[in-house]
């Protein structure tokens, strides 16, 4: 994705998305897009280089990511 549409497109972006490094075994973010900043309140600097797990909090339905997680890998 920022290899075809660079990281400069990633900044003008409004939807709400990241982009991580699967290739790595903490699956760390590489890229936030302003949408998702808004969205939900994280800043670019809270989730940069750090795994997805950033945004896992006490109230994080964990059934629910499960069955996310699981539907991302089957795809």
């Amino acid at each position: 994705f920022l290899c075809a549409f660079g990281a400069a497109q990633v900044q003008q972006c409004l939807s709400a998305f990241l982009v991580v490094d699967s290739s790595q075994d903490d699956t760390p973010v590489t890229a936030v897009s302003p949408g998702f900043t808004t969205l939900t309140g994280f800043t670019q600097p809270d989730l940069t280089g750090h795994s997805c797990t950033a945004l896992a909090g006490p109230d994080t339905n964990t059934s629910a990511l499960r069955k996310w997680v699981t539907s991302l890998w089957s795809a």
